[in-house]
């Protein structure tokens, strides 16, 4: 069991209907994550008295999270720990002991890594082939980078997001760290297309040749390296957001790829995210934006029978309404991830998304067994194919208005997500004759997705290939960058 090897790593369990642990421990969320002890000092903590005297039970369990401020890396300096955190907790536990190099705790969810940290880095990826040494310096959330040295891939630790300078600077720390440890010069660097990403910036100050590279290109290069796959794939990049080659954002993305290149082969119908970054916090902004384009003028009529305006204002809903069809204020995107968010506001889950992929989580908590219905959609011909959910977003507003059970619509909405991916994948495989499929994505963080699209695929005979070694979240965006850029100096 991977809970009770020595590597330790925590593992997301699925909660038991009987559960008696406080919600607040993860609100709106199906699993818990556990960890069995792995230092002495853990030990010696289960092994104190709760009461003051000396006298009463040992700990059965305690409730953990990381030392550090939301988004920013973990403290491992004392006095900065006593300067940031006092605000937060009522005591400390210091060692003598200085921390070298600090590591999260690695996740993993039934068998995929959602964070490969602690126990796992810094063991490399064995790649199919050699190559000069290069560096992919990876996506702004969720980072990590890659070095390559012959036939070895080494992934950094869990780095985190790049918006803050405590994480650039932790980012250089950790890249001295492994060139010296492993003894590699990068001859180049792979980064991301985007312009504003701070590993973008980042890479363009190194003084190295540059290579900017497609965020899902890169999503599915990633599973291409894991499998040593060197033939074209059909690849399924479904993810929140990726800047791409047309400066738009991308996330719901159908690719026919190799590590030379891609061709975007389908995507998932944009929608308009008013205020762009705000939207992605505040989902309900989605919803108002897609309502408007599917009911028109009816949409403010639409929302108040969802309850919008008594719920974030009138004036606001009227605000969004009028930015909603512009480029400028309300951006389109493909991404995925983002009609998980539509539908979790329409249900009126989640409210604001206070850490990443929340309302997604919330939606996934909802889904039951034995619901196999589906909602309609349409896919319109062309290069690339669109593939258009606002027909889903129209019956799941009726079935929301009709009162129809949250958990029912959930799953109906996870399984047309599945229904899809097979249908678009049968279309390019038939046009193509390629039959080798590559996953990838921080959607396939999502259990029931994932389960049901491998199961799905793999029933119509696919070779289907998904990450072993990495997670699908943007973790795994470095290796991809890593191996194209190879493929590309040969």
């Amino acid at each position: 069991l991977l809970v009770t090897s020595e590597r330790r790593p925590i593992v997301l369990f699925r909660k038991r209907p009987d559960c008696s642990l406080p919600e607040d421990i993860a609100p709106n969320n199906s699993h818990l994550g556990f960890m069995l002890p792995y230092t002495p000092l853990h030990y010696l903590l289960f092994a104190y008295p709760r009461g003051k005297d000396g006298e009463g039970h040992h700990f059965h369990a305690l409730v953990m999270t990381s030392g550090n401020i939301s988004e920013e890396p973990i403290i491992h300096e004392n006095e900065t720990a006593m300067q940031r955190l006092s605000h937060l907790v009522d005591a400390f536990l210091f060692h003598n002991r200085e921390i070298y190099m600090r590591v999260d705790d690695s996740v993993i969810k039934e068998g995929t890594f959602i964070r490969r940290a602690r126990g796992y880095v810094p063991e490399p990826v064995v790649l199919s082939n050699t190559g000069p040494e290069v560096l992919g310096a990876g996506a702004d959330l969720k980072n990590t980078f890659t070095l390559t040295k012959e036939t070895y891939a080494v992934i950094s630790q869990h780095i985190g997001d790049m918006e803050n300078l405590e994480t650039l600077q932790f980012y250089e720390e950790v890249l001295k760290n492994l060139k010296g440890l492993y003894r590699i010069e990068p001859l180049a660097i792979g980064c991301d297309m985007h312009p504003e990403y701070f590993t973008t910036r980042w890479a363009e100050r190194q003084g190295l040749p540059v290579t900017h590279i497609q965020h899902h290109h890169a999503h599915i290069a990633a599973v291409m390296a894991e499998h040593g796959l060197k033939e074209r794939v059909l690849g399924v990049a479904f993810d929140g957001t990726g800047y791409g080659t047309d400066g738009t954002i991308w996330g719901g993305e159908f690719l026919i790829a190799d590590l030379s290149g891609f061709q975007r082969a389908a995507h998932l119908r944009p929608i308009r995210l008013p205020g762009a970054e705000a939207a992605i916090r505040k989902p309900w902004r989605i919803a108002v934006s897609a309502l408007k384009e599917i009911y028109g003028r009816d949409a403010y009529l639409y929302l108040e029978r969802l309850g919008y305006p008594e719920l974030y204002g009138r004036e606001e809903i009227e605000n969004i309404l009028k930015i909603a069809d512009s480029r400028e204020f309300s951006p389109p995107s493909s991404g995925a991830g983002r009609y998980f968010d539509l539908v979790s506001a329409a249900l009126g889950i989640v409210r604001e998304n206070t850490f990443e992929a929340e309302a997604a989580m919330a939606l996934e908590s909802l889904t039951v067994d034995g619901v196999s219905g589906t909602y309609p959609f349409d896919l319109i011909e062309g290069e690339p194919i669109i593939v258009d959910l606002f027909p889903s977003i129209e019956s799941v507003v009726q079935d929301i208005l009709s009162n129809k059970e949250k958990g029912i619509i959930s799953t109906m909405f996870h399984n047309t997500i599945i229904k899809v991916i097979i249908d678009v994948i049968g279309i390019l495989s038939r046009s193509t004759g390629i039959r080798d499929i590559a996953v990838s994505g921080g959607v396939f963080q999502n259990s029931y997705i994932l389960e049901g699209t491998l199961q799905g695929l793999k029933s119509q005979d696919y070779n289907v290939f998904f990450h072993r070694m990495v997670p699908p979240n943007d973790a795994c965006i470095s290796l991809g960058q890593a191996c194209i850029l190879r493929e590309m100096m040969r």
